[in-house]
């Protein structure tokens, strides 16, 4: 999912979730559900508020996964009280 520069939230199947503004801080929730066979869910949450959840296809190697990373592709983003919790 992603914060693109044109406004818009998208999600992990390209589907618009709403809109942000920039220089605002916001609460961001994502929850990944392990898959079951081939398929993943992942919700989305800003500010509490559901967004949406989405069923992606899982791939091999999701079951050995060691780190997550959080990436900005363009600018600058800005984190505070980061928390995984499995």
């Amino acid at each position: 999912m992603g914060f693109h520069k044109d406004g818009h939230i998208y999600g992990p199947n390209n589907e618009d979730l709403g809109t942000y503004q920039v220089n605002t801080w916001y609460h961001l929730r994502v929850k990944y559900e392990y898959p079951v066979g081939s398929q993943a869910r992942i919700g989305v949450w800003l500010n509490n508020a559901r967004l949406g959840v989405s069923t992606v296809t899982s791939t091999s190697y999701e079951a050995s996964l060691s780190y997550l990373s959080i990436t900005a592709h363009a600018g600058t983003s800005w984190y505070d009280r980061c928390r995984v919790s499995y």
